[in-house]
């Protein structure tokens, strides 16, 4: 499970900040619109190993970006 929060949308980019898990401190997300690729991404401290968050969270922002409707927060559930 991952928690996304404060998303911003804007031409060219999407972002958010991500809590992995139980984590209390936030890593970021930045992805280029146009090309599907990760601009950057930091994970907090101890959670290195949940890299495959980042791409939950990459595919979310990528799928949400064309909605009209931009929620501020998202939790991604996956078994």
């Amino acid at each position: 499970m991952v928690k996304l929060k404060n998303i911003v949308i804007d031409e060219n980019t999407a972002k958010c900040d991500i809590y992995p898990e139980d984590s209390k401190e936030k890593g970021t997300v930045e992805v280029n619109l146009k090309t599907a690729d990760l601009i950057s991404y930091t994970l907090p401290a101890g959670y290195e190993y949940c890299k495959n968050h980042i791409t939950h969270a990459k595919h979310y922002l990528l799928e949400v970006s064309e909605s009209k409707d931009i929620p501020q927060s998202k939790i991604i559930a996956w078994y």
